[in-house]
């Protein structure tokens, strides 16, 4: 048993005044399919375009079939989103010079976590018409990325509804009970498991940090990029909204993701202000360590770059102390990447 203060702090059971899964090691779930079912009538119903080149005027008018669930869970500080849904829409069409408006359905079939956004089928079908091959032809290109939008508004909206109150704080004053300091030499234990030094992002206990206001200071530079099975808004999301911040960091934080905002994690080891963000593109921050010298900072720049099946973060930070930068490269590794993909999932797919 390990020691108060000591080990892996996710094995230390912590006092909680509401006895509630203290250190957010007990599966928690929260049922999300009632919130699910409204907010996708609503999103799908709010569908209507002009088509210009044909003249249709097109719109979902009705969703006449909604079968499935979805659900939130959280195990081991690691939040999960299972969603299996099959939908049936009805739509019509009102096209140039046809008596009556033309009217079809759409079928999705395989909405779930299993399928990435741009694989799910998205089927279209319309009643035989004379101007029924048009209207089905504008409901496929442009009806049918409408509709694959609005099933991305869906899955955002939902990790941003139910990620909230999943991760507990460690202790009823919000703060960490273990230590924060780093653990010995000799220990083995590790929070991210990346077998890395872990004392990186922590203040070094052989010095404290000197004013060298006006001294000229060697710096190098860090360029690296990651690899997340995530959107481009999931990745932004992660790295702006203290609620996911907070889960992981497994600690308190301040995020204030505006130009000229603040922020502030692993127990103020790492503070700054935030330069300019362009959502779901681009962050770029005045970022520094506790330990650097006073008024010290880095600038870095986070690329947010999407693909067919995955996003890559590219980081560039200058102005990093020389004596500091395999510290600063190493904690990158451990508490910023390693330990999103631990908690969110996005290391790899979940099937």
């Amino acid at each position: 048993m390990a020691k108060w203060g000591m080990g892996d702090p996710r094995w230390i059971v912590e006092e909680r005044a509401d006895a509630k899964n203290v250190n957010n090691w007990h599966w928690t779930e929260k049922d999300a399919t009632p919130w699910s079912k409204d907010k996708m009538r609503n999103l799908f119903l709010e569908i209507r375009f002009d088509d210009p080149a044909s003249g249709c005027v097109c719109r979902i008018a009705e969703v006449e079939k909604m079968e499935g669930e979805a659900s939130a869970s959280n195990r081991k500080s690691k939040l999960i989103f299972f969603y299996e849904w099959n939908i049936k829409l009805k739509w019509n069409a009102n096209v140039p010079g046809a008596e009556k408006p033309d009217k079809g359905t759409v079928t999705i079939a395989n909405l779930s976590e299993e399928n990435d956004l741009h694989e799910i089928d998205i089927d279209i079908s319309v009643s035989t018409s004379p101007s029924s091959e048009r209207s089905r032809n504008v409901m496929k290109s442009v009806g049918v990325p409408l509709i694959r939008k609005a099933i991305g508004e869906y899955l955002k909206a939902l990790k941003e509804e139910y990620s909230h109150d999943l991760i507990l704080p460690r202790n009823d004053d919000g703060k960490l009970a273990a230590s924060s300091t780093a653990p010995c030499p000799d220990s083995k234990s590790n929070t991210n498991n990346s077998g890395a030094n872990n004392s990186a992002f922590q203040p070094r206990a052989a010095a404290a940090p000197k004013n060298t206001t006006g001294v000229r200071l060697d710096t190098k530079k860090l360029e690296t990029s990651e690899e997340f099975m995530a959107t481009a808004s999931d990745v932004y999301l992660t790295l702006t909204d203290v609620q996911r911040v907070q889960a992981f960091t497994r600690g308190p934080a301040t995020i204030e993701p505006r130009k000229g905002g603040k922020f502030s994690l692993l127990d103020g080891n790492i503070t700054g202000q935030f330069v300019d963000l362009i959502v779901d593109e681009k962050i770029i921050m005045k970022w520094r360590l506790k330990s650097w010298p006073d008024a010290h900072y880095s600038e870095v720049t986070l690329d947010i770059v999407q693909d067919e099946s995955s996003t890559r973060i590219k980081l560039k930070q200058t102005g990093i102390p020389t004596d500091s930068f395999e510290q600063t490269a190493t904690g990158w590794k451990n508490y910023y990447w390693n330990s999103i993909r631990e908690t969110f999932g996005f290391g790899s797919r979940l099937y």
